[in-house]
């Protein structure tokens, strides 16, 4: 932990954003972004907030010593900024500064040098480094568009659209095939069909992001019902908690494309991808970082499995692009992929993916494929864009030596030919 001096304090508090938080339990877990503390009886919140979006995250404990599931929320710091939480004892839970009265709101955020003696001061050493390389395309859009209606996010509670599409399909009685949305763009000149798993109860926002909608998808109120006619309040419920991500369909291909172009643009995802970058993220690679670093958050911080699902979908989308990988275009993009990867697998355990994804060895092919994509790449004529091939297989290559030194994976055999072909991963 940083110690600072009598000056540097006084500065950080004054020009960082605070976060008053009230009556919570001794005991209780709490933490922001990478650190966690355990709550003292003083406890009043977190000070020396730097503005960006952080991750603030609890978990109520018993007698016992038992842990309840964790629950978290992003929040948009600004400078100079005084936020305001309350414990809710009833339900173990914080609640949102909308539920507070607004005069008592500002009575707490003015009796904000006497709460300060009891609140924690952020964290500005290696963890907070960490969850900068993490977080660096996390921005509040990015988090207004996937985070769940409620802005709740529980290791129990959240599950994504995915999910819920899948617990409604196994309730249906009919012994109908799965439904199939059939939606199209231009890509370049080129007409193309997207065909994604549909179910009638949960639409595709017109961004692209499944889950009551995303922001700007135009059909979901602010009551989170997600645009759904004669549902359930369970069901509304359940769709106020989900996380929102971006659909990945199950084919995309230009339309009246041959058996032969199919195959290709099944194999090959360039298509695929361009088409998403063009739609659902609005033509912004930041966007399609983002939300790839939003899920892996949500997952290693958040503890939500679906989360990691997601970010499974996306990885294997972006390593399955061999053409894109080649195109002047799209290398700006991959170069910064490959740091993202970078930084989010130097977080998890050396056998965590022994545990998670040994089924299928998903990501040391995915990774191969992507690896092998970019040695290929071959070096063009003109200095500028032969600077550009030169730096990403440079960062490849240290990528490679990364996961081979920390988790022994080979990336030098030929991805065609490996003894567990790639396995198709879409949630």
């Amino acid at each position: 932990m940083a110690r600072w001096k009598d000056e540097e304090a006084k500065y950080l508090f004054e020009e960082g954003g605070s976060l008053i938080v009230l009556e919570v339990p001794e005991g209780t877990r709490f933490g922001v972004d990478y650190k966690e503390w355990t709550v003292g009886p003083r406890f009043k919140g977190v000070k020396m907030l730097p503005p960006g979006v952080h991750f603030i995250y609890y978990s109520a404990t018993d007698k016992m010593g038992g842990v309840a599931p964790r629950t978290g929320f992003f929040v948009h710091v600004a400078a100079r900024s005084v936020g305001v939480r309350l414990w809710n004892a009833a339900g173990e839970d914080v609640l949102p500064e909308s539920s507070i009265d607004p005069e008592q709101l500002e009575r707490y955020r003015l009796a904000l040098r006497e709460f300060e003696p009891g609140m924690a001061p952020y964290e500005y050493g290696d963890t907070a480094k960490v969850w900068s390389r993490l977080a660096s395309y996390v921005t509040e859009d990015v988090v207004q568009r996937h985070q769940p209606l409620s802005g709740k996010v529980c290791a129990v509670k959240t599950a994504s659209a995915h999910q819920l599409n899948d617990d409604d399909e196994r309730r249906r009685q009919d012994g109908r095939r799965r439904a199939t949305r059939v939606e199209q763009c231009v890509v370049e000149g080129v007409r193309v069909e997207l065909h994604f798993d549909a179910d009638a109860d949960v639409e595709c926002g017109g961004d692209g992001s499944r889950g009551g909608g995303g922001s700007g998808g135009g059909s979901t109120g602010g009551d989170g019902d997600g645009g759904c006619d004669g549902g359930a309040a369970v069901k509304s419920d359940r769709q106020a908690e989900m996380l929102r991500f971006t659909a990945i369909p199950r084919h995309c291909f230009p339309r009246d494309a041959s058996l032969g172009e199919r195959t290709r643009h099944s194999l090959d995802k360039s298509l695929m991808l361009r088409s998403l970058l063009a739609g659902a993220w609005r033509g912004e690679a930041g966007r399609l970082l983002g939300e790839l670093q939003f899920a892996f958050v949500c997952f290693l911080v958040g503890q939500v499995f679906d989360a990691f699902e997601q970010w499974k979908a996306l990885v294997d989308l972006l390593c399955s692009c061999d053409d894109a990988v080649a195109a002047a275009a799209t290398q700006p993009l991959y170069f910064e992929l490959l740091a993202v990867l970078h930084s989010q697998l130097q977080e998890v355990p050396t056998d965590f993916f022994v545990d998670l994804l040994s089924r299928d060895n998903f990501l040391v092919v995915s990774l191969r494929r992507l690896l092998a994509a970019v040695r290929e790449v071959p070096t063009p004529s003109d200095k500028g864009a032969a600077e550009r091939v030169a730096a990403l297989q440079s960062r490849a290559s240290k990528v490679a030596s990364f996961l081979r030194d920390r988790f022994n994976w080979d990336f030098e055999g030929d991805p065609e030919v490996d003894d567990d072909p790639p396995v198709v991963v879409v949630a």
